[in-house]
């Protein structure tokens, strides 16, 4: 065997060895990108959220699912909906919950499907549909879009930035926000090629020119998962007004170590006569 032909076998079999990874990864995608817990949800009380109750969300799909729901303290306060990450559940929360129910907000808290013994399997659609179904939600129980904050935490902040659309909200709050998840994807799979064979791809910064209402983005200086460019990304295509706030000691998962509840419940007390927050820091 001649070099030449040894170098095209080594070649072929490099090659072949490459497609098969390509095809496993395509194939488990959804398994990669959405890791729901196995146990049904406990009440709110035994995660420690008294001034929340169970309730169930109606998907235009036909799914019932279970949330969690706290009204505010005033008639004409705000409803936090909150969509959360790709991992855990409502009960991962509740120290993010807490702030904005002692501050007297009221919290609308949204499991997927899927997740937490919820009917279903989660994919793009149908997590937007069930961001929908709490909006929904809020309005049979008198509450208006004007009055409602939709806030989506790493996954959840592409499925906020597709719920929100054109819709008149009070504000939305994207928390280590993306562009896209093929972005986010070749960031972590530089050698596949992503953008041919993602099927959830959650494309924000090309959606993110319709929302209609003030934005916050938080944003981890240490963030690996989401690394911070991606955030940049989808603040350069966010219409005004829309503002980010960074933490340069945060990763990931703890910018609520570093003082991101008091960020939140600033940017919501300025609110009422909204339309003042700069883009930019």
């Amino acid at each position: 065997m001649t070099g030449f032909m040894l170098l095209v076998r080594i070649a072929a079999v490099l090659l072949g060895a490459y497609a098969m990874a390509v095809v496993a990864v395509a194939m488990m995608q959804r398994q990669l990108l959405y890791h729901p817990p196995s146990a049904a949800l406990p009440a709110p009380q035994e995660a420690g959220l008294p001034a929340m109750r169970p309730v169930t969300l109606k998907t235009a799909d036909g799914l019932d699912l279970t949330a969690w729901y706290a009204p505010p303290a005033g008639e004409d306060g705000l409803v936090i909906l909150h969509l959360h990450g790709n991992a855990g559940s409502l009960a991962n929360r509740a120290h993010k919950y807490r702030p904005f129910l002692e501050a007297g907000h009221g919290l609308l808290a949204v499991e997927y499907r899927g997740y937490a013994g919820n009917p279903g399997r989660p994919h793009e659609q149908g997590l937007v549909s069930d961001a929908r179904a709490g909006l929904l939600w809020l309005q049979a129980e008198s509450v208006p879009l004007e009055r409602i904050v939709l806030y989506g935490e790493s996954l959840g902040s592409g499925v906020a930035v597709l719920a929100a659309d054109a819709r008149p909200l009070a504000a939305v709050v994207l928390e280590t926000p993306y562009d896209s998840m093929v972005a986010v994807g070749r960031e972590h799979y530089p050698w596949l090629p992503v953008g041919w064979f993602l099927r959830d791809r959650y494309a924000a910064a090309a959606r993110i020119p319709r929302v209609r209402a003030p934005i916050l983005m938080l944003v981890g200086g240490r963030d690996r998962t989401i690394p911070p460019p991606r955030a940049e990304a989808l603040l350069a295509a966010a219409p005004e007004p829309a503002r980010m706030a960074r933490f340069p000691g945060a990763a990931h998962n703890d910018l609520f170590d570093h003082g991101a509840a008091a960020t939140v419940l600033e940017f919501l007390d300025s609110l009422p006569l909204s339309g003042t927050v700069a883009k930019g820091e």
